[in-house]
């Protein structure tokens, strides 16, 4: 997995010769039979999009309440 896409920009632009602090947060969630479902879904079209969309954002909701 590449990690670049969900670097802060300024975190970026940091020289790799320096040492800084930073506080954050990292979560790492494996969903087990997702690769399954989503090409399930996929055969529903944008419906199926959608669907699996809202999935997401009801158990995603859940974990950060």
């Amino acid at each position: 997995m590449k990690i670049k896409p969900f670097v802060p920009d300024h975190a970026e632009d940091l020289s790799y010769n320096k040492i800084c602090r930073s506080k954050g947060s990292l979560l790492f969630i494996d969903i087990t039979g997702f690769t399954a479902l989503s090409e399930k879904m996929s055969d529903y079209g944008k419906k199926g999009t959608e669907e699996l969309t809202e999935i997401l954002n009801s158990f995603f909701g859940r974990c950060f309440q």
